[in-house]
């Protein structure tokens, strides 16, 4: 499976697709309609067509989220979560080859709240609708709503009650089952058709059985193979996602003894969000939102009967950026992928990505599994310890870097233990002299829905190294913690002045701790609030520099970064803490700073323009400010650096998140530094990540990067490029 030289551009936010092979239409659910793509010339082997300009259906203010179409019918129907509604429109006169009546404003069926999914039944001429906020299927009569038949468009469709949330469907006509994801309470529905569909609605009243995938899982999609009697369902759950295999032989309408029993599963990317199932090729395609790739199952190894290939690693292809659905025409052996972010589909070519033929897969790097939503991480060369902070679990993985490295793997499979830490930890620094191990703890101030929430104040943990490590766990547990200014975002150490800084997302401040009154050893000044410098700003990165005692603290909101003279504020000395400190311009949202102290440069990694700003310490300083007026050389990174930038000393090789490229850029800082601007304009070495990295970690003693990757719940590793 190949991405092709060109992708078909959209209208905004692709999030919903399907495919009707008769009239090679794509149709494709943008924000405010459906865009009408012709598949005929750009396909698995043909890109001609991949520029073309596709027609549109609008709706208004829809928000058409899933798509089904019903060949026999000639009729695509439309999923509008915010309206309530499905949009009826006529495939025969709105396709490829023919668009008269795309400009016509369609038909529109009242269905339950929130709907999130379709599917449709051949055999009955039924079209069921899942609505999330309802709990409910809508049961639409095909035979009366479709695109040359109205009269029944108008009535309200009975209702079936369902699990939690249900969204995603899928219909087994063999055994005329209906198959419902409930994201909400880890089920799958199983609906008897033959007693619940347009005509026949005896069996609607009835709840229907449920498949449990256990805690932690919730289910998003499903899809049925029918030959081997096996439905694949999609949930994501704490790091990477699953596809639960369900024997459909046992689980179905007529036969519900197997439905007890928890099915076979086979990891797949982050969060996966929708799978489908190519019966040519008997391939499950199972598109991952989180790690922008879509996982190849083989079919014939991992199914209701066989699960020896479930075990295996699936291979990846990369899709584009946030994909939200897919589709797969068979009579090209082509995968269609919506990329909400780039505003395109990507095309994808079956064949060439499967399990036995893998020149068109994505390389996938190595790896070793920590907690959920891995965000910021550091390591202790003392005990070789890496400490990753897990944000959505809320405490701290202790990883052995002795033992799983770019040379040495054998401590990979390792379920590696935690620390204690406050709510919602995003990063960790590690003072080397005391051994001591500092978490920036940003708790979050309301749940998703604004309402408030309950949570441990916004601190920063203090745990001792030399008894929480890879080796030694008996003090990874209750740490002290210390309060400072709000949402705590990054840390920096002076190990001379044993001084902390914290930088503080929400008030703009750096708090300033006294890291020998609270440190592993000595915690008595940890109740203590710490002074602090006022910048002002959204404030992220920071970085300490050793040899000019400055520290450096980028600023989101303002585009700069702030220049703190750290002889003058640190834990011993605070008459500077309250002097406004200088700033140097960079790139549009900086998010991430590191220092090469060899040659006293500093790499700032701007979210928003894909850059890395290079400024020279030597003239931009807490002592010398003539550089500081100067706009700072750029190198272009591959896509956003999240917040990852980190520096190998010895080699003076700069490593920086490409967050949504699901990789790592490798620059060389000889030839881009604080007096060297030949190199600026280099090509980074792009180094295949796991799932959205955010945060870079370089092991000098075993000359690994590491990087954590959000999405996927891993820590991936590399040897350096040279």
């Amino acid at each position: 499976m190949k991405v092709l030289p060109g992708r078909i551009a959209t209208g905004a936010d692709p999030v919903a697709l399907a495919i009707d092979s008769a009239t090679h239409t794509v149709y494709v659910g943008i924000g405010t309609g459906v865009s009408v793509i012709s598949d005929g010339t750009c396909d698995g082997a043909v890109s001609s067509g991949c520029g073309q300009a596709p027609k549109t259906i609008a709706f208004g203010t829809t928000s058409p989220v899933a798509l089904a179409v019903d060949e026999a019918n000639d009729t695509i129907y439309t999923v509008n979560e915010d309206g309530g509604t499905v949009s009826v429109i006529d495939g025969a006169t709105c396709n490829a080859s023919v668009t008269t009546g795309c400009g016509q404003i369609p038909q529109q069926i009242d269905v339950g709240s929130a709907p999130d999914g379709v599917a449709i039944d051949q055999t009955t001429d039924t079209v069921y609708v899942a609505n999330s906020q309802d709990n409910t299927i809508s049961i639409v009569d095909g035979a009366t709503c479709n695109a040359k038949v109205t009269s029944g468009c108008s009535q309200t469709p009975p209702t079936m009650s369902l699990g939690d949330g249900p969204q995603g469907l899928a219909v087994d006509e063999l055994t005329d089952t209906v198959y419902v994801a409930n994201p909400n309470d880890g089920t799958v529905s199983v609906i008897d058709g033959a007693t619940c569909n347009a005509t026949v609605r005896t069996g609607c009243t009835v709840t229907p059985p449920a498949i449990s995938l256990g805690a932690g899982a919730a289910p998003a999609a499903v899809a049925v193979d029918e030959a081997t009697d096996t439905v694949y369902a999609v949930a994501a759950g704490p790091g990477l996602g699953s596809t639960w295999v369900i024997n459909g032989a046992t689980c179905n309408a007529t036969r519900t003894d197997g439905c007890q029993q928890v099915p076979t599963s086979a990891s797949v990317g982050g969060d996966p969000v929708a799978v489908a199932f190519d019966a040519t090729t008997h391939t499950v395609l199972v598109l991952n939102q989180g790690d922008d790739s879509v996982s190849v199952i083989d079919g014939a190894t991992c199914n209701a009967s066989v699960t020896t290939g479930c075990a295996q690693s699936a291979p990846q292809i990369r899709a584009g950026d946030n994909p939200a659905a897919l589709g797969v025409d068979t009579t090209t052996n082509t995968v269609y992928v919506t990329n909400q972010n780039d505003d395109d589909v990507s095309v994808l070519a079956v064949d060439a990505c499967t399990p036995d033929h893998m020149e068109g897969c994505r390389q996938l790097p190595s790896s070793t599994s920590i907690g959920a939503g891995p965000v910021g991480g550091a390591i202790d060369s003392a005990t070789n310890t890496i400490y990753v902070a897990d944000q959505d679990d809320g405490d701290l993985s202790v990883v052995n870097a002795a033992t799983c490295n770019a040379r040495v793997s054998s401590g990979c499979t390792t379920v590696w233990r935690t620390a204690e830490t406050g709510d919602n930890p995003l990063s960790v620094a590690v003072n080397q002299t005391t051994d001591t191990v500092y978490v920036a703890n940003s708790s979050p101030q309301n749940n998703p829905d604004g309402s408030a929430v309950s949570l441990d104040g916004s601190t920063v943990s203090v745990i001792d190294g030399v008894h929480c490590n890879a080796s030694i766990t008996s003090s990874c547990n209750s740490p002290s913690t210390v309060d400072v200014g709000s949402g705590p975002a990054a840390l920096a150490i002076d190990e001379a002045t044993n001084t902390i800084y914290v930088t503080n997302f929400d008030d703009g401040t750096v708090s300033v701790i006294n890291g020998a009154t609270c440190d592993a050893k000595v915690t008595t000044g940890c109740a203590t609030t710490p002074a602090t410098i006022l910048v002002g700003g959204s404030l992220e990165g920071i970085a300490f520099d050793p040899a000019t005692s400055t520290i450096y603290v980028a600023d989101t909101g303002e585009n700069n970064v702030s220049v703190i003279n750290g002889k003058t504020c640190n834990a011993h000395i605070t008459s500077g803490c309250t002097q406004k400190p200088a700033t140097i311009s960079v790139g549009k949202v900086p998010r991430g700073v590191a220092i090469d102290i060899a040659t006293d440069t500093v790499y700032v990694a701007n979210y928003a323009d894909h850059t890395v700003s290079v400024i020279n310490g030597g003239t931009c300083n807490a002592s010398v400010t003539s550089g500081c007026g100067q706009q700072p050389p750029t190198m272009t990174t591959g896509t956003s650096p999240k917040r990852g930038v980190a520096v190998d000393q010895a080699t003076d090789e700069v490593f920086v998140d490409s967050y949504y490229a699901d990789a790592v850029d490798a620059f060389n800082g000889s030839t881009c530094d604080s007096t060297v601007s030949s190199g600026c304009d280099q090509q980074p070495v792009v180094i295949p990540a796991g799932g959205q990295p955010v945060s870079v970690v370089i092991d000098a003693a075993t000359d690994t990067v590491y990087a954590a990757d959000n999405a996927d719940g891993l820590l991936s590793f590399f040897a350096p490029p040279r």
